[in-house]
């Protein structure tokens, strides 16, 4: 209760002026909840979903469609090479509409940087798991597809873009919201998180650990890392810093 609380009190603290924009920018694979929380709280008049911007969905297929399960080749472009400039500059202007207007989703800024920038981060192991609940890639209806396909796409294209994407932003952002957590989002100022990162990097530390289940029994895991006797555990992920967060224990959150 006490971190909706405190998201609560920052949403409701944006500003009330009458004419005002609040972007919402967010790694892909972000949840709906989202959404339905920063609408209930800040009331806009107008609301703008940046995957519009995109091109459709068999647009982004031939873009990014894996033509192998497993292998693949990083992609070294940007977000925008997925973008519309026709419908971005459409966005563009209707952002500019007069009231409470926000704008919200993947690449929300290319639209409107906002009076308030907002950024809603997601780690990509936590990606992955939901992939495996039957969550499909961005715009896209692939609920049912090999759950290897997904994270391919993910991890040579969506992941990469949307890296690049939130260094591009980084300095600016006002709001960090860590989503990792379902039904539990937290949120704090850009500047405590880019303090808190840099003194992070001052010092020893070490990554969020996950202990994936299986087939194979992980008895040694069991045994040194205090897992549950009952459960079959089949590997154990720490070092990989691409798909892994830090918890900050200070500001509560995930990054």
């Amino acid at each position: 209760m006490y971190r909706q609380n405190r998201n609560k009190k920052y949403l409701e603290n944006l500003g009330q002026e009458e004419n005002y924009c609040l972007t919402v920018d967010c790694y892909p694979g972000v949840d709906d909840e989202i959404f339905d929380l920063i609408k209930e709280i800040y009331k806009p008049d107008f609301v703008i979903k940046s995957e519009d911007v995109f091109y459709e969905k068999d647009g982004l297929n031939k873009m990014m469609n894996p033509f192998d399960r497993v292998r693949g080749v990083m992609y070294y472009g940007k977000m925008d090479d997925f973008i519309d400039d026709i419908k971005l500059a459409q966005y563009q202007s209707l952002a500019s509409h007069k009231g409470r207007v926000l704008v919200y989703g993947v690449g929300a800024s290319y639209i409107h940087k906002g009076d308030t920038l907002i950024y809603c981060d997601l780690a990509c192991w936590e990606i992955q798991l939901r992939y495996r609940k039957g969550m499909p890639n961005f715009k896209q209806d692939n609920d049912d597809e090999d759950v290897l396909k997904k994270i391919k796409r993910s991890f040579f294209i969506e992941w990469r873009i949307a890296d690049k994407h939130k260094m591009d932003i980084f300095e600016n952002i006002d709001y960090f919201l860590d989503s990792n957590q379902e039904g539990n989002p937290k949120i704090v100022t850009g500047n405590a998180l880019r303090s808190a990162l840099k003194k992070t990097t001052q010092r020893p530390f070490r990554l969020v650990p996950y202990f994936d289940p299986g087939v194979w029994g992980g008895q040694w895991m069991k045994k040194n890392c205090g897992l549950d006797e009952k459960q079959k555990t089949m590997l154990g992920v720490l070092m990989v810093f691409q798909k892994k967060k830090v918890f900050i224990l200070d500001l509560e959150i995930h990054v």
